[in-house]
């Protein structure tokens, strides 16, 4: 009896599985049409039109002191005329949407959630935070907003799991490394824009 309600149990897992990836697919599909827009290609004349360096320089100084996402925006893919480039940058910003509630679901439950759970669950979340976006497209497909807006979120939850693990004296490799960690998430995170630099400092 106890191992066929185990082995339901089994099988209701991987349907539910099944179900969420189906789901989150085509999210994933659509970066591959992603294509750029607006800021985009102003980011991508300034870095053309003056390098790298002064234009980095002119953003930070003279515009909005985004010192960590100003760098990434003014590599965009465009620059280089990669197309392929700016859509795989939308993909992986997915995968590590995914990736960042995977370690956060795994650090507060004290690493007790493991297996098809855990990745139940952060998938769960990942869709329901996609689904809540105000503008999917803005937020992910859109290189110029995702890598000044989602990776900062992706660096906030990363940065209070290893802040979770760091109270816990769980460190990643030793103390040292762990601190340091913390510290570049923290420094990137300020850096990207100033919405989630307010969060960080009212949390």
């Amino acid at each position: 009896m106890i191992y066929h309600l185990r082995t339901q149990i089994k099988k209701i897992k991987l349907l539910l599985l099944i179900l969420l990836f189906a789901v989150a697919l085509p999210y994933l599909y659509l970066s591959f049409f992603a294509h750029p827009i607006a800021d985009d290609y102003s980011y991508a004349y300034k870095r053309s039109l003056s390098g790298f360096y002064k234009a980095y320089e002119k953003e930070y100084l003279h515009w909005n002191g985004r010192y960590a996402s100003n760098a990434i925006v003014l590599e965009n893919p465009v620059v280089h005329n990669n197309l392929t480039a700016y859509r795989l940058a939308a993909f992986s910003l997915f995968i590590m949407t995914f990736c960042s509630f995977f370690i956060f679901i795994y650090v507060i439950s004290r690493k007790k959630t493991k297996g098809l759970y855990l990745v139940i669950y952060s998938l769960i979340l990942f869709l329901l935070y996609v689904f809540h976006m105000p503008s999917l497209a803005e937020g992910f497909y859109w290189y110029t907003g995702s890598v000044s807006y989602q990776l900062a979120n992706i660096m906030v939850l990363l940065h209070i799991s290893m802040l979770m693990l760091f109270v816990r004296s769980s460190y990643f490799v030793n103390k040292t490394i762990h601190l340091v960690i913390m510290f570049v998430l923290l420094a990137a995170v300020i850096g990207s824009n100033e919405v989630i630099m307010l969060l960080m400092l009212g949390f």
